[in-house]
């Protein structure tokens, strides 16, 4: 049996045979029949390329949220670019055929988005790489849908946003490669709710036909295996939906743990569109909605206007519940171009969040106005990244007390009473909380980075994956640590990371008193219900620390 891992877009689990459609490396041979010819053929096949996307809007606003269908109106818009069609131009009137015109303006065009060196900005590549295939489809007149007559598992590096719209019911889930999180193709699919993974790891070409079972609930692919095997993974899929049916019953039950002690689930986001899911799911309040979004997801520094309706947008979702949002931060694994950072060795370690706004004040200064004018449509808090000292918070509230001030001249209505907490994200944050503690309304445990940081082991290391244990004693001390210093000051602590569904340190974390667990929504019902079976009176700190 062969088994490869990869990570979740949407989760499920599919079965079905495994086919495999890969972008073709060759270049396509084709000979100039002229200039004229050649552009006239050119034109035919981009406007039967309007006219079919200009159809697909129709079943993208059927089956896509307005924000998602607005990746076909893209499409449409890059189909008609000056750019692209001037550089098909200039490869017609260099002797190129249509076909070959159109494969090298499309490359060139990707290549200068990669080149940016913006994550979302490059993967917009692959869009660019889905118009260039769609009229070379109508050049050659080859089918580009993808059409089967039994259930299949479809492997992939070059599925468009066109293919999935039109995708039939046989596929029943996805395994992609060359591709991100965050690119249009993993948006419409978790719009579609399609089962899917991105593989991590390589995948024998020669299991195409063979059966195979796409587990995307623990991110593996599986083929070649037996009867036995199967009737177990078929179990397992009808577990897990029987389970989500079953833990919906906990959508509005209160988290209480069988001893009566309360606490509160919220969500983590990264969109406000995202804030509805969270409310669906049972969120009691988002407890991280990561602002950098925002940042990573524009071409220059989003306006105040801009920010301020995404924020506002979120926080009346939430309809009064508590929604905290990070300011932005950007540096190490999240990049934004524009922002011209410097290059840097060990980036996790670097110049990034409230270092970079203590050198640019008047960018921080135009986030903090957007968030307090969205403060005056619910229950909005603040919290900054990567604080490690007093004096940071000093200058935070100084640039807040400024923000205040403008929007006073403007006569704008925001909370002048919105609460300002931290991040605890380094051991130097939680050894020093105690001081800390005096300045920060709350602080939010960041445990993905307290854990690497105090290991001394990059999390995004493959190599060190074997020696990174975020259960550690060391990591444990240090969020204990945290908890006591700040009850000690009134401050309220919520856990945001990874950590904050981990079923073996739910009572860990519940006996030591954190206030709020943060964490994905489809974590939540899940851990409402762990925690409800919790008796705190039987946890032994021992045990953990």
């Amino acid at each position: 049996m062969e088994a490869v891992k990869g990570e979740t877009i949407f989760a499920g689990m599919a079965f079905g045979k495994l086919a495999f459609r890969m972008k073709d490396e060759e270049a396509i041979a084709s000979k100039s029949l002229g200039y004229e010819e050649e552009k006239k053929q050119f034109i035919l096949a981009r406007d039967k390329a309007i006219e079919a996307t200009r159809a697909l809007e129709v079943t993208a606003k059927e089956k896509l949220t307005p924000k998602d269908a607005e990746i076909v109106e893209a499409h449409l818009v890059m189909l008609q670019d000056p750019d692209f069609n001037d550089l098909v131009e200039e490869g017609l009137k260099d002797g190129e055929s249509a076909i070959e015109a159109v494969t090298q303006a499309g490359a060139k065009l990707e290549e200068m988005l990669k080149s940016t060196g913006d994550q979302y900005i490059s993967e917009r590549a692959k869009d660019v790489e889905e118009i260039s295939g769609q009229i070379k489809a109508n050049l050659t007149g080859r089918d580009a849908s993808l059409s089967f007559s039994e259930p299949t598992i479809l492997v992939t590096n070059n599925i468009t946003v066109s293919e999935l719209l039109s995708l039939n019911k046989n596929i029943t889930g996805l395994a992609l490669l060359d591709t991100g999180k965050t690119s249009h193709v993993s948006i419409v699919i978790r719009s579609l709710g399609i089962p899917a993974l991105i593989l991590t790891d390589r995948f024998d070409r020669g299991s195409e036909g063979k059966e195979g079972i796409l587990d995307a609930i623990r991110g593996v692919l599986y083929s070649g295996y037996d009867l036995k095997f199967l009737a177990s993974m078929k179990d397992d899929k009808k577990h897990f939906e029987q389970e989500g049916q079953r833990l919906r019953e906990y959508i509005f039950k209160p988290t209480v743990t069988a001893d009566g002690i309360k606490t509160t689930i919220y969500a983590n986001i990264s969109t406000p569109e995202e804030a509805k899911a969270a409310k669906d799911s049972g969120a009691e309040g988002i407890g991280l909605f990561r602002s950098e979004f925002i940042y990573m997801n524009s071409i220059d520094y989003p306006s105040e206007e801009t920010q301020f309706e995404a924020y506002k947008k979120a926080v009346q979702t939430m309809d009064g519940k508590p929604v905290v949002i990070r300011t932005f931060d950007i540096g190490s694994d999240k990049k934004a171009s524009y922002f011209d950072l410097p290059k840097e060795s060990n980036p996790a370690l670097g110049y990034r969040s409230i270092r970079i706004c203590e050198d640019r004040p008047e960018l921080f200064l135009t986030q903090l106005k957007a968030l307090y004018r969205a403060s005056a449509f619910g229950n909005l808090s603040i919290m900054i990244p990567m604080i490690i000292s007093s004096s940071e918070l000093d200058f935070t509230h100084g640039i807040c007390e400024k923000a205040m001030e403008e929007l006073d001249k403007r006569k704008e209505k925001y909370d002048r009473g919105m609460k300002i907490g931290i991040m605890v994200e380094t051991p130097a944050a939680a050894v020093t909380s105690d001081i800390l503690a005096k300045k920060a309304a709350f602080f939010s445990i960041g445990t993905n980075d307290l854990s690497q940081y105090t290991l001394a082991i990059d999390r995004t290391n493959e190599n060190l994956l074997k020696f990174f244990d975020p259960h550690h004693k060391a990591i444990l001390r240090l969020i204990a640590l945290t908890v006591e210093n700040g009850h000690k000051f009134h401050t309220p602590v919520s856990i945001c990371g990874e950590l904050a569904h981990d079923e073996k340190l739910l009572p860990f974390f519940l006996k030591i008193g954190v206030d709020h667990l943060s964490m994905s929504s489809s974590y939540i019902l899940k851990t409402r219900e762990s925690i409800s079976q919790i008796d705190t009176r039987k946890v032994e700190l021992s045990d953990y620390i």
